[in-house]
């Protein structure tokens, strides 16, 4: 399986670095990522995961040399309670992603669906199916796959939580046997990481959705950047490097949260005078740049990483300029309070007075508690108003638990987001599809768990006695505001899809030039034909149509004759009305041979067309 020869990465460049291998295990992961998709902008992501191959065997060989040369050193990068605690995740995934399959649209009809296209070779990353997603994540999940036995969800979802968890394992680097009750943090910590990716609801493991795997990218970012603010070092200067270029290629809009990170970057660098920072505002604004241009080539999109550092830069002034003035910074940070308080209301009269109703509750999302599902929803807007408080109380005190200026660009940063998204929700979302409004919380919540990962790393790091009760009570806090209830039920209730197997019991190996009609008219929802969309790909199906047609799941003989004359070379049936042979049986060669689950070939003479049952060899 990849993900162990990624780990021997991890640990080589840990040795080298003379860090332990929690904290080299995110560069791992997406430097992998990130070399197979190098070579996947030349078509050749085989190439890539060749490339990654001999790394790994260097890798290997270079852990050996150093076993001998220097034990010590090398044996102290690998027995660490991170590695202890990754090895539990990867054991715990393995049996968590057992026999499991994908089973959220998102997945079936594009991640798992580009993830399926690079493993069979069919399409570089451009494709149909790809509708512009960039393909980190299904690079990762074809990766994957091609380190183990073949394609399958199981295998995917597997490789994509322990990506995730991988992302956050460097808060346990500060962590050490028998200092600062290191066992009892590392404890609380074995726990809280996978429960913090279901914070305010976030889809679990199980849907393998882009939105946790942005979490655990910033969540990586910030503590990167913390700890480059404090020791100056290359080795956080890299890490940042790659997590902002992994962001772009993450989602659509990844290459704006990874401005975002940027300008957060940008503006705690200015306000150090050293070399090292400059330069490291230079290669991050050169990196992020040609990320972007890789995937969405020379757009306007190319100029936001000048912008953010532009940003920053008048943030910069600003903050110089009135520098010993921070009654003012406070009567800012309050008026901004009042201003979402007003927003608040404002969504409230919208609702009562029926006025921008979907706006409306859409705000209500972000502005109010909910005690209704199973956890305690936080509204987004609070988390922002937490961190104003805050930053205002550490002004007036001079005492920041993290850095002043991250802090302050972060707060900006969730600001700016919020409001972006509501813009894209207003203008682009709910004139499309009403009912698809609650995806647009989903998106806030990666900003929510890189708060609540920064605090947890803020107490783990803290040497006083107090820390473990403060540890302690922080994690009651977290599983209050987790769905870890659905995290915890989903490890036993496992989604699997139909059994469409009728093809390869009939010995046909469906291609790209196959196009198959599905017929579930027993189906309770759209998801089946999803599904089955999803299960025999390279081949295509009906998918599309029956969902421009609004899901018409009873077939008549005239649309059924006019349908498959569309280039349908196959018929499934995989359930049927009992009226079903009597309204379609005269298009059968054997209306007595229609039964579920079989498949049927399509043969057309002229304006005749007759579907012949296709007999099982096994």
């Amino acid at each position: 399986m990849g993900i162990f020869g990624v780990v021997i990465v991890a640990w080589l460049g840990a040795i080298i670095w003379n860090k332990k291998i929690e904290e080299t295990l995110p560069q791992a992961v997406l430097g992998t990522a990130l070399l197979i998709y190098l070579f996947g902008l030349i078509n050749k992501l085989s190439w890539g995961v060749n490339a990654s191959f001999m790394i790994i065997t260097v890798a290997m060989v270079g852990c050996l040399v150093f076993l001998f040369k220097d034990k010590t050193r090398t044996l102290s990068s690998i027995f660490t309670y991170g590695a202890g605690a990754y090895i539990v995740y990867i054991l715990f995934f393995l049996i968590y992603s057992s026999g499991r399959d994908f089973n959220h649209t998102d997945v079936l009809s594009t991640w798992g669906l580009m993830a399926k296209r690079f493993y069979y070779n069919h399409g570089g990353l451009y494709s149909d199916v790809s509708a512009g997603y960039p393909p980190l994540i299904p690079i990762w999940n074809y990766f994957s796959a091609k380190t183990w036995v073949g394609f399958s969800d199981t295998i995917c979802i597997f490789g994509q939580s322990v990506m995730v968890v991988a992302l956050l394992m460097p808060v346990f680097s500060g962590l050490e046997p028998g200092k600062n009750y290191g066992t009892v943090k590392a404890s609380f910590l074995l726990f809280m990481m996978p429960v913090i990716m279901v914070l305010s609801g976030m889809p679990g493991y199980d849907r393998a959705l882009a939105d946790g795997m942005i979490a655990g990218i910033i969540c990586f970012f910030i503590y990167s950047l913390l700890n480059f603010l404090n020791n100056f070092d290359n080795f956080h200067l890299v890490s940042m490097i790659i997590a902002a270029a992994a962001l772009c290629l993450t989602k659509r809009i990844g290459f704006i949260i990874a401005c975002m990170m940027l300008f957060i970057a940008f503006y705690a660098m200015l306000g150090k005078r050293d070399k090292i920072f400059t330069k490291g505002n230079c290669i991050m604004v050169t990196i992020v740049t040609l990320a972007i241009i890789s995937w969405h080539h020379f757009s306007i999109f190319v100029l936001v990483p000048l912008f953010s550092l532009i940003v920053a830069a008048l943030l910069h002034h600003m903050t110089v300029k009135f520098s010993g003035k921070n009654i003012k910074v406070v009567y800012i940070f309050i008026l901004t309070g009042l201003a979402f308080l007003l927003v608040a209301v404002g969504s409230e009269v919208c609702i009562k007075n029926d006025i921008a109703v979907p706006i409306g509750r859409l705000l209500n999302k972000f502005l109010y508690f909910d005690f209704s599902c199973g956890y305690i929803h936080v509204p987004y807007v609070l988390f922002i108003v937490l961190l104003i408080g805050t930053y205002i109380w550490s002004v007036i005190n001079n005492s920041f638990i993290v850095d002043q200026r991250v802090m302050l660009g972060v707060i900006i940063s969730m600001a700016a987001y919020g409001i972006m998204m509501c813009g894209i929700y207003v203008f682009a979302i709910y004139p499309l599809k009403s009912s698809i409004e609650g995806i647009t919380p989903r998106y806030m919540i990666p900003w929510e768990i890189m708060i609540v990962y920064v605090l947890l790393f803020v107490v783990v790091s803290d040497a006083n006695k107090e820390a473990v009760k403060h540890l302690l009570a922080l994690c009651c806090v977290i599983l209050l505001l987790s769905d870890t209830g659905t995290f915890l039920e989903s490890i036993a209730l496992k989604h699997e899809r139909p059994d469409y197997d009728a093809f390869e019991k009939c010995g046909i190996e469906l291609g790209e030039t196959d196009k198959v009609y599905y017929i579930d008219e027993e189906c309770e929802s759209s998801e089946s034909y999803l599904e089955f969309y999803y299960s025999v790909f390279p081949a295509t199906s009906n998918f599309k149509e029956a969902l421009s047609d609004g899901f018409e799941f009873d077939v008549s003989e005239e649309r059924l004759k006019a349908d498959i004359s569309d280039g349908y070379n196959y018929v499934y049936i995989h359930s049927f009305e009992k009226d079903f042979p009597k309204r379609c049986g005269k298009m059968f060669e054997n209306k007595k041979e229609i039964s579920p689950k079989t498949v049927y070939r399509v043969e057309s003479s002229g304006d005749n067309i007759k579907l012949i049952r296709v007999e099982r060899i096994r």
